[in-house]
């Protein structure tokens, strides 16, 4: 089943988003926890200063294939009318016309234009990533500068607000094809986002979608409720995030350290 939030962008709802993510939680279609793992630089302390996550736009990713999308653009008169007009409500019907008998005739202009608008509206969404746990061993080597970061832990309950729209990231051999013409609006953008290489699979990743709406974004203190740090943390970092923490309201947290499994390629997480 689809969680509440993805059909909320689809079709009406009595509910909020937050209500719907707190629904998604509470009947296990989303994590109630997500995790984040973190380098040892700067913008990880400003996470604790600002209280903040910062969204990136898409071409801001590591990975050159991530959110591509194949367009299919084949659609009757009507279907294309409907686009047209979703997409330009100050047009008046014979302005429409126009356009539509435009775009059939020309369906090598019609594929240009509509990419375009798909890769400028993605352009514009924020997308802030998560895994499902603190003990992926790939995850601390990629994303916490080999071990040496630390991983948050996000209670989602406790701000779901800042947590719309968690999406479960597919992964595929092939790009997504879609039709942006006959698709939901905002579907065709939110596939893109939330589909990648089978080769990325091991991130198990949710990602939180701000759309039209990239950069920092503010959570609830109290949604922030736990640190791991990873295997190689220098006691430095370690007192430094602590301190970090007492300083700007994060009294709460609590604090775990990873080290190597004795028996097996594994992290074992132990409170400090």
């Amino acid at each position: 089943m689809l969680p509440l939030t993805i059909t909320r962008l689809t079709s009406d709802s009595p509910f909020t988003p937050a209500e719907l993510v707190l629904q998604d939680i509470a009947h296990e279609r989303i994590p109630g926890h997500l995790y984040k793992y973190r380098d040892t630089g700067e913008n990880t302390k400003k996470i604790f200063t600002q209280s903040k996550l910062y969204f990136a736009k898409p071409h801001q990713f590591n990975d050159p294939f991530d959110c591509q999308l194949t367009i299919d653009t084949t659609c009757t008169k009507a279907e294309l009318m409907h686009f047209i007009k979703r997409n330009n409500s100050h047009f008046s019907r014979a302005e429409g016309r126009r356009m539509v008998e435009k775009y059939m005739d020309n369906p090598s202009l019609l594929r240009t234009v509509v990419n375009e608008a798909a890769r400028e509206s993605l352009g514009r969404t924020g997308i802030c990533c998560f895994g499902p746990n603190n003990h992926s061993l790939l995850m601390w080597a990629h994303y916490s500068d080999s071990h040496r970061g630390l991983c948050l832990k996000f209670d989602v309950a406790a701000d779901p607000d800042a947590f719309v729209f968690p999406f479960k990231v597919k992964y595929r051999d092939n790009y997504p094809r879609l039709n942006h013409i006959r698709a939901p609006e905002g579907a065709s953008v939110r596939e893109m986002v939330t589909t990648k290489s089978k080769d990325w699979e091991y991130e198990n990743e949710y990602r939180v979608m701000k759309f039209q709406d990239a950069g920092l974004h503010s959570f609830k203190k109290a949604a922030l409720v736990g640190v791991t740090f990873g295997c190689k943390a220098s006691d430095a970092f370690i007192k430094e995030i602590k301190t970090l923490a007492a300083d700007n309201g994060f009294e709460h947290l609590t604090f775990d350290k990873a080290y190597p499994s004795q028996a097996k390629f594994a992290v074992s997480i132990r409170p400090i």
